[in-house]
């Protein structure tokens, strides 16, 4: 298998969402018949709050009823994922910055096409979501944002962050926010490691890697 490329021009792009997306998922999804009492719980536990459904046009189901065949480890998953919706101390234009330049180094369609969507809902510009492509040293970001970026990139790229960026980021969050920080990237870089992997299904509404 060839090394992940950078994602600099529309054939790479084109040539990355090929190699991800395939020819459909790895794995089925769980038919409804088949489904134990707890499968069906956990599928119907996993749809998204109704307004992520009206942001994204509609609810993503066919991952969740993929997910659901290990609902154990799913569910743990799950519970871990909605901490950051439910006692979140970043704000959600932090988040998305964050969560959007890590589904792009990641090469991540589903996740990518996905929270430009909700990153636009958060009050990202398109301008800004063709910054964050850039990346940190495109002209515009304040120190924080760059640091944000730099930081997301640092974690994907060697586990670590920088004393350099960890001070800028210190400058404007408090020891909690820090700390959400890495655990919210290394949450989503799970995400993509299984969007990736599985293969799912772009949902309708989301555009991919070509998503601005």
């Amino acid at each position: 298998m060839q090394a992940y490329k950078p994602l600099d021009d529309k054939a790479a792009i084109a040539a990355r969402e090929a190699a991800v997306l395939g020819a459909g998922p790895r794995i089925a999804p769980l038919p409804a018949e088949e489904r134990t009492v707890e499968q069906q719980q956990l599928i119907d536990r996993a749809q998204p709050p109704a307004q992520v459904r009206q942001i994204k046009g509609g609810g993503d189901t066919e991952w969740v009823e993929i997910m659901a065949r290990h609902h154990g480890l799913f569910g743990g998953h799950l519970m871990f994922a909605q901490t950051f919706m439910t006692e979140a101390t970043l704000s959600a234009r932090d988040r998305e910055i964050a969560v959007l330049r890590l589904a792009w180094v990641s090469g991540a369609p589903f996740e990518w096409g996905g929270h430009v969507v909700i990153g636009k809902a958060c009050g990202l510009t398109e301008a800004e979501i063709a910054r964050i492509i850039e990346g940190p040293d495109a002209a515009e970001w304040s120190a924080h944002e760059s640091a944000l970026l730099q930081a997301t990139e640092q974690l994907h790229a060697d586990s670590m962050i920088d004393d350099a960026t960890w001070s800028t980021l210190s400058l404007t969050l408090d020891e909690r926010q820090l700390i959400e920080l890495v655990l919210l990237i290394g949450h989503y870089k799970t995400v993509a490691y299984y969007q990736n992997a599985l293969r799912f299904r772009l949902p309708q509404g989301n555009e991919g890697l070509h998503a601005r």
